[in-house]
């Protein structure tokens, strides 16, 4: 239910701040193997599309917060929420899918232990 609501709060933001960051385009999420059953190779794959995921999103977030203070119109106070929470939601994916992966990674190194 929380994943839910988080989506459709992200897909509203995302409308309304879309015209404000037009030159903004969030990178795609990152797709983890199953740690029960990948292989090295696909664990470090993921490893270095994680990596570039983050450097991807650092990049992302700057622009965000360039074309914030950078725009020419001013911003109603409902402008600037809607930005503060884009921003934090974003925040969030990373965190789920930085978690995501240290959780596969976990199960990767349990079960090549045994």
């Amino acid at each position: 239910m929380k994943r839910l609501l988080a989506f459709w709060v992200f897909v509203f933001v995302g409308m309304i701040s879309a015209n404000l960051f037009a030159g903004c385009m969030e990178p795609a999420p990152v797709e983890l193997p199953d740690g029960g059953q990948a292989l090295a190779q696909e664990m470090m794959a993921a490893q270095q599309a994680v990596k570039q995921y983050l450097a991807d999103i650092e990049l992302f977030l700057t622009c965000l917060d360039d074309e914030d203070e950078n725009t020419t119109q001013a911003l109603t106070e409902e402008q600037k929420k809607a930005n503060v929470i884009l921003y934090n939601s974003v925040v969030e994916k990373v965190k789920v899918i930085v978690q995501g992966f240290n959780t596969q990674l976990r199960i990767y190194k349990e079960v090549q232990a045994q």
